[in-house]
Parts: structure tokens; sequence; C-alpha cells
């Protein structure tokens, strides 16, 4: 029987730099080994944990994939995700035999395929999300590897939803129009009178209007009225859009605008934000978890991942909608011009 002393979980480890202190005899079953595993990164979760003998079996001689399962929630643009692949047998090599794409359009995974896998080996592969293909997002990989048991197939799951960011700030039309639908229920007092309950909670927006679309990458004006049916755009609709404080809102999860959120009531219901640089072409989508109106701030539920100068960006509330109609109108260059008729959405990413 084997023993281990002094293991860790939680964190990445290299056989190479295990140090055996006693004795190995091949042909005696009760020997013990001891191993010292030195991380060689730091803990994924910065803390080291031990683990006794009695829970190495949930843990090493078998092969793992570490995230199993990606979660793109918004997906506005090419995305790219790093797995870690484990073999965490001492002394099996493991060596991936074929991987299957089970519903999931336009994601591509790094071939694998015949890579051997060292004892107490891990090494990187790259998944890429696609910002074309279907509206939803939902399906996974099947790793097939010449292990047995319950760990000849791994499975990677990715989900998300493919969200059309419309329109840019320098395509406006300005020919967006925004009808409030808001349900009321009539009844009649003991004297007759008409009388009308207004359900706040329910309220509708639909918005119609003129936009351009970007069609610069693969996906056709075509392609977007193909999806219609499950296809959800984003809409950023502030006349007057906010301006950062900061002097760039790369790696912030939190920033101020300069100006009074008072003409703004829209920032507290909604649950994204739309920011843009005008000049850099950057653009990206991102949750709020809170707004903070005394110190014009808005908190995120993520750090920004690109730079967004204070000189060029505009910061919209954002409503996630579907498309109720959509009538082409022509494509010039490298834009298409589209009406169309939404309806906001309450979608949980």
């Amino acid at each position: 029987m084997l023993t281990y002393s002094y293991l860790f979980a939680d964190t990445v480890w290299t056989g190479q730099t295990a140090t055996t202190y006693s004795d190995y005899n091949e042909f005696n079953e009760n020997t013990t080994i001891n191993y010292d595993f030195a991380p060689l990164t730091k803990s994924l979760s910065g803390v080291y944990y031990a683990f006794n003998s009695l829970d190495l079996n949930l843990f090493y001689n078998q092969v793992w994939i570490y995230p199993n399962y990606i979660d793109c929630k918004m997906i506005t643009r090419d995305l790219t995700y790093s797995v870690m692949f484990w073999n965490t047998y001492f002394f099996r090599t493991i060596t991936v035999k074929d991987i299957t794409n089970v519903n999931l359009n336009n994601v591509n995974i790094e071939d694998i395929t015949n890579k051997s896998y060292k004892p107490l080996y891990y090494e990187n592969f790259l998944v890429e999300v696609k910002k074309e293909g279907s509206a939803t997002v939902d399906g996974y990989f099947d790793i097939e590897t010449d292990d047995t048991g319950d760990y000849s197939h791994l499975k990677l799951t990715v989900r998300g939803l493919r969200i059309i960011l419309l329109p840019l700030y320098e395509y406006i039309s300005g020919e967006l129009s925004i009808r409030y639908e808001i349900p009321v229920v009539i009844s009649s007092n003991m004297f007759n009178e008409e009388q009308r309950k207004v359900l706040v909670d329910r309220e509708k927006k639909n918005f119609t209007g003129r936009f351009f679309i970007d069609i610069l990458g693969k996906t056709s004006l075509m392609n977007l009225f193909e999806l219609t049916g499950g296809m959800i755009v984003g809409v950023p609709y502030c006349i007057e859009p906010l301006t950062p404080v900061e002097d760039d809102l790369q790696y912030l999860s939190e920033f101020h605008v300069n100006e009074d959120f008072t003409n703004y009531r829209e920032i507290f219901r909604c649950k994204y934000i739309f920011i843009y640089d005008k000049e850099q072409q950057n653009f990206t989508a991102e949750e709020v978890t809170s707004v903070d109106a005394t110190n014009k701030k808005i908190t995120l539920s993520e750090s920004i991942s690109f730079s967004f100068k204070k000189k060029s960006t505009l910061v919209f509330p954002m409503i996630l909608c579907k498309i109720v109609s959509i009538n082409p109108k022509f494509i010039k260059g490298k834009y298409g011009e589209v009406n169309l008729e939404l309806q906001e959405i309450y979608a949980n990413l």
C-alpha cells in the first residue's frame, strides 16, 4: 500500500521536484513511499490545504481538466480560454485519443489528439469561442483518453449567449423611438367609477428604429436574419452618454462618472452597461452590481479587461432585447442598415 505525506490540493504540482526518502522495493507491496511535493505555481485559491493519505484517491491517480465548465456569459467578441489538462497518475502516461464537439457552434479547441502526458504532468490548451455563430452556446467537448473506467472521457462544457451590440455610438441614426407599455388593471368602485391600477413591475419597452450593423466579420446580414428567433441584442439607450473620471478603466471593477445621475434614471434599473472608446475602437458590455448616486460611482461584477481612455470613452446604460421583427434595407461597404423592432428581456447570464 502506498502512502504519501504532506501533499496539497488546489495547486499545481511538478513531479520533478519530488524527493523520496525511503527505499522502494517493487516486490514488497507493504513498502511505504513518502513524497514531498513542492508547488510549481501558487495555489489557485491562494491557500495550501493539507491532503492526508485517505483523500488521495479522490484527487490523484486520475486525469483532470480545469476548468471543466466555461461560462462565457455575454459573447460580444472572440474569446479565448486556457484549460489545464492534468495527469495526476504517479506512474502512468495518459494519451488523448479523440475529441468530439457536441452541439458547439463555432467553438474551437486546440488539437491535443494523440498527445501524451507524463505522470504528474500538466499542460494548458486553448479553447476559442467565436462571436459569430448561433445565438446560444450550450454544449461540450468530449475528450477521450486511453485511461480506463470513469476517467476515459472528460467533459468540457461551454455555455454563453452571443450578443450583438448595436448601435455603436457613431452609427446611431437618431431615428430610434422608444415605446413604453405599462399594463394596467381597470376596475370599478362602488360608485361605478373607473379605477386603474398600474402594474409597474410589468413594464415593457419596445424599440423601433434604423440601426447600422457592423458586418466586417464573417457574419453577414443574412446570418442575422436566420437567427432572428433566438438572437439577443444589446442596446445603449441613453441620449447623452456618461463620461468616466478615471484616466483609464482597464483593470477597474468600479469607476466614477462626471454626470449627475438625476438625469439618468435608467442607470438604476439596467443590469449592464455599454462602454465605448471611439478613438481606440474598443467596446465592451459589463454587468452592473450597484450604482452609487451620491458618489457617482458604478460598480461592476468583474474588472474591465481592455483599455478605455478618459478623453474618448462613453458609457451608456444598456438593455438586452429580443428581435420582434427585422426588415433589411441595404448593405453599403462594411455596414448593413436594418429596421428592427425589439422588446426588452431580463436575461440572467
